[in-house]
Formats: C-alpha cells, sequence, structure tokens
C-alpha cells in the first residue's frame, strides 16, 4: 500500500482520547512529518484545550468503557466519515470496523486497521468482565474481525507476536511497534535515589496495580521515605473504587488522573521525576509476547525499573540489564527488595536509544 500525498487521512477510535500517544504523536505526527497529508483525529474528549496546528481533532465520544452509548458510537462515527470525505481511514478500535468498511465500499477508501492488541485475549484472559460475559464479547471482537479482513487494505500490528496470533492478518501486515515517540525535546534528569517510586499509564488489576500498592505500603513501613505516585486512566469504575479505598489515610501515595485519561507530556514529567518504575504485571495470555509501552519510555528516559519475572522480557531487556530488575510481585515476602532498588540505583548506566521510528516507517509506505 502506497499513501500518496495531498490525501486527506482518519485515525479513529472508540475510547482512546483524540490526544491519544499512539494516534496523535506516533501516527499523526509521524505521518505529517513524511508527507503533505490532512491529518483528522476521531475520538473520545482529549486533555482539556488540546491544540494542534497541523492536526485537527473531533472528540465524538464520551462514555463509561461499558456504557450503552457504546453501541451508538459507530453510527457517530460513520457520519464523521461522510463528513470528513477522507481518501485513507485508519481504525485501531474494533467497534469501528464494520462501518469503515461499508464506507469503504460506498467511497472507495483505503482502510487500515491498526492493532494495538489481541483484543480476543485481553477480553479472554484479563479477568475485566465475568466469565459468561468475557466469552461472548471475546468471540465477538474476532468474529468482527473476520468477517471484515476482506476489505482491510492493511494491519499494522503493534506486537511481532501478532503475526503468528492473529490469523487473519495473514499477509497483509506490517509490524509498527509502540515504541517512545519524542514529540519534542525532554532533559533527562540525573536520578536521586530510590525512594520515588512510579506506576505509570493503564491501571488495571491484570496490570499489577494492586500488587504495587502492597509493596510500597511495605517498603514505607520499614523506611517512611518511600511512596509512589500513580498516575494513568483506569477504565473499570470497580478498579478506581478499590483504588480510593486502597490508599486511603496513605499520604505516602498520590493518584494523578485515574478517572481520566492523562496528556502524554504530563506522563512523561512525572517519569523525569521518578526515581524507580515499577511495573508489576500479572503475566497471562494476554500479556505474554508483548512489549508494553512502558518499557520503552522507561528506557529512552532513563528511568530505571523493575518489572515482573517474564522470559520473553528477560531476552527482550537484556541489552537493557543495568537499567532493569526481574521481580515476582505476587509473593507474600518483600524481604531483599529495598537492596534490590539499591542496586538498580548504583549500576544504572546512561543507555539512550531515542531515535525517529515513525517517521523513517511513514516515509518508506
Amino acid at each position: 500500500m502506497r499513501l500518496d500525498t495531498k490525501r486527506r487521512i482518519v485515525i479513529g477510535s472508540v475510547l482512546r482520547p483524540v490526544d491519544d500517544h499512539r494516534m496523535y504523536e506516533k501516527l499523526g505526527l509521524g505521518l505529517l512529518a513524511c508527507h503533505k497529508h490532512e491529518i483528522h483525529i476521531v475520538g473520545s474528549l482529549g486533555k482539556k484545550g488540546v491544540r494542534s496546528k497541523n492536526i485537527a481533532f473531533h472528540e465524538l465520544f464520551n462514555f463509561e468503557r461499558l456504557s450503552g452509548r457504546r453501541f451508538l458510537a459507530p453510527i457517530s462515527f460513520f457520519r464523521k466519515l461522510i463528513q470528513l470525505k477522507p481518501e485513507v481511514v485508519i481504525v485501531n478500535s474494533p467497534d469501528i470496523l464494520i462501518v469503515s468498511c461499508a464506507y469503504k465500499i460506498i467511497f472507495g477508501s483505503l482502510l487500515v486497521y491498526d492493532v494495538l492488541e489481541n483484543y480476543y485475549a485481553n477480553v479472554m484472559f484479563a479477568n475485566t468482565y465475568r466469565a459468561f460475559v468475557r466469552h461472548i464479547l471475546a468471540h465477538s471482537v474476532r468474529f468482527v474481525e473476520q468477517v471484515t479482513r476482506p476489505f482491510i487494505d492493511e494491519y499494522w500490528i503493534a506486537e511481532r507476536a501478532y503475526k503468528e496470533e492473529l490469523p487473519f492478518v495473514r499477509s497483509k501486515f506490517r509490524i509498527i511497534e509502540n515504541k517512545f515517540a519524542l514529540v519534542s525535546d525532554v532533559l533527562v534528569r540525573p536520578r536521586r535515589g530510590i525512594y520515588r517510586l512510579l506506576y505509570s499509564g493503564t491501571i488495571a488489576e491484570s496490570y499489577g496495580i494492586f500488587n504495587a500498592i502492597a509493596l510500597v505500603k511495605y517498603l514505607h513501613s520499614i523506611d517512611p521515605r518511600f511512596e509512589l505516585t500513580i498516575v494513568g486512566f483506569a477504565g473499570q469504575l470497580s478498579v478506581r473504587k478499590r483504588l480510593v479505598e486502597e490508599v486511603s489515610g496513605c499520604n505516602f501515595i498520590s493518584l494523578v488522573g485515574i478517572d481520566r485519561y492523562v496528556g502524554h507530556q504530563d506522563i512523561i514529567r512525572y517519569i523525569q521525576n521518578a526515581d524507580i518504575g515499577l511495573l508489576p504485571y500479572q503475566v497471562n495470555e494476554a500479556t505474554v509476547n508483548r512489549i508494553p509501552t512502558k518499557f520503552y519510555e522507561y528506557l529512552a528516559l532513563l528511568l530505571p525499573f523493575v518489572v515482573a519475572k517474564e522470559p520473553f522480557w528477560e531476552k527482550e531487556l537484556l541489552p537493557y540489564s543495568s537499567q532493569v530488575r526481574f521481580y515476582n510481585f505476587s509473593q507474600v515476602c518483600y524481604d531483599g527488595f529495598i537492596g534490590l532498588l539499591t542496586d538498580l540505583y548504583i549500576n544504572t548506566n546512561t543507555i539512550n536509544f531515542r531515535s525517529s521510528y515513525y517517521t523513517t516507517i511513514f516515509s518508506k509506505l
């Protein structure tokens, strides 16, 4: 597939905000830097006052993940496509695949499915929904992805593992990983110790948020200098409620965002000011063989971090072994963890692997 110049492109999602890091800073700015495209991003409410000189934002959606209004979202998206009349449509939400295919059939646009996740595995194994609901939703998503295949011009997959896991991508995929995208100059500050811990990004039980809280409560009981900042968005109301309960009375744990998306540049600032990052994932079928965006962010910004033990991650992160430690966060006994943090702080060196990854990829399309 070739993207010629002066084409109108719509990048769309249902749940992600218009200034989402992938849609805006990676795909949007990456395409804009290489071609004279007209870029429109359609999604949910972004950061207040979000503006871009060369990209138009269309904030269509504002509802909870399990809201009934979500069923009406494809209609709103289809109307917006008719209004904008794009020649290329890039969607990263299975909710709007069918209406995007309908638009392609009627108006002859190019259609790209930007596959950020194995949605079937996420729904089936992440314990976000009850068992009965999980099976219905997971198989519904996979059915939509299968039946729309003939109309997809190209799949952009965010993980190398998807070329084996997702049979519908077959010979029509291009790997565009979720690497760190440097939008502006970022000051990499020297780390000052081991006490300012950070959990950033998507907040979910399967991502180990409550393991991180339990760990920091233990560390603080030994040394009151330990503190934790949790910054990001929790999509589940039950998780948000439990978070508030868990940190009640803990003035050494700060919550930022939680019920709203936090701008990526804001998250970058929290990474800059932290000493060590915590990535206490619960390893399961939904996370195995994935490389979370946080890995790229922490490595690029020289933040040492501790991540759950998983063979694939240990292999992939081997070149950055001085900046990473692996730990079983599910264990009850945390003896020796302070020593692990101290060792990590002492041995971290100045690896930096920023690159123009997205500009390079899109310049070849």
